[in-house]
């Protein structure tokens, strides 16, 4: 993994420290984590007093996040001036006098950042840590000597690692809201043509993903789960059957070609399984039946039972009505699983938005 994330093996120029170290910093999901392990980080490896902060930018404007070394208390101020300000992705400064970063700051900032001891570092230095300079990285040394040309260096090299893997992460999450607006277009197109239809696959989907949110699901597997749930029908495109046992496979023989859906595939296939094998299309039950298709079933017959799709029942009726599918039609655990959701006080209308909290 490594070789491939590097490119051309320079991880053999590496010792076994630092193979761990860059190897601990793929496994963190969190940016924020990773953030907060690359400042802990440098203070091992980088000799005397090193401590430092991120600064994020937001539509609120600066902000600090992670902080290595000061008091918590640095949250509070957000220094809106410093080179930092025209900071591009590939201009990384080290600087002889940190006083220089904060020369643009409100007297009363530069009061709060002295009495923190910002002001009494003696080196400082300031990278760009993603391709749109969103997040700074701000170093200063305390005491001992000012940072050498050498540590600078290292500390890039680190901040090259954090970019190229934060790059992976922007383009992959770019490329899930694509498929995410294109399938949601796709469906919406479809149900548009059968008016009782219309919202029905948003719904569903995001019925499921308040399951998978309560399972404490993945974002892989949250991903494979709104692929699953929101195409799961695609299959009844063209077709005015009202019963269409067929739809399935036809839709997993539209989609069957796409690496990106090939396990929510599964899903679709298996989405009309019941829980005790009377379903179709194979006749699976209870834990034959993927699970992102168990949970579809479930998010499915709530959507029948509650919308004016199907039956519009009273919410308490639902609810019983739901109760008594579990363990013949579904599977009994995630329908209490889903009841327990239902009887937190969530209703339809506060399950839907589930879609942008639990997919990225």
């Amino acid at each position: 993994m490594l070789r491939k994330f590097l490119g051309g093996g320079n991880e053999q120029l590496l010792d076994s420290d630092t193979l761990a170290a860059i190897n601990n910093l793929l496994l963190l999901r969190s940016r924020n984590r990773r953030y907060s392990f690359l400042l802990d980080y440098f203070s091992k490896i980088l000799a005397d007093d090193v401590r430092g902060f991120i600064i994020i930018k937001t539509e609120q404007g600066l902000k600090i996040g992670a902080i290595l070394g000061y008091k918590e208390k640095l949250r509070e101020i957000a220094p809106q001036f410093g080179p930092w300000q025209n900071l591009d992705q590939n201009h990384k400064l080290i600087l002889g006098n940190p006083q220089k970063l904060y020369a643009n700051n409100s007297s009363s900032e530069v009061k709060e950042l002295t009495q923190l001891g910002l002001l009494k570092a003696n080196s400082s230095m300031v990278f760009a840590l993603d391709r749109d300079t969103k997040n700074i990285l701000v170093l200063h040394r305390q005491n001992g000597n000012p940072f050498s040309k050498k540590e600078f260096s290292l500390v890039k090299s680190w901040v090259e690692i954090l970019q190229k893997l934060t790059m992976i992460e922007d383009e992959k999450n770019d490329a899930l809201r694509d498929i995410r607006e294109i399938s949601r277009s796709l469906v919406t197109a479809i149900e548009s043509l059968n008016f009782v239809q219309l919202g029905h696959a948003e719904r569903v989907t995001n019925y499921a993903l308040a399951i998978g949110k309560e399972m404490k699901l993945g974002k892989k597997e949250r991903t494979d789960l709104y692929l699953a749930a929101m195409l799961h029908d695609i299959g009844k495109m063209g077709s005015n059957l009202k019963e269409d046992k067929d739809h399935p496979i036809r839709g997993i023989n539209m989609l069957e070609s796409s690496h990106v859906l090939k396990r929510a595939i599964e899903g679709i296939r298996s989405h009309h399984e019941n829980w005790d094998g009377t379903g179709y299309p194979q006749g699976l039950k209870d834990n034959q039946i993927p699970l992102l298709a168990r949970i579809i079933a479930v998010a499915n017959t709530f959507d029948l039972l509650s919308s004016e799709r199907g039956q519009a029942l009273p919410m308490r009726e639902v609810e019983k009505a739901i109760k008594d599918k579990a363990g013949s039609e579904l599977d009994p655990t995630l329908t209490e699983l889903f009841i327990n959701i239902l009887r937190q006080g969530k209703t339809t209308s506060e399950l839907q938005p589930m879609l942008e909290q639990t997919l990225f």
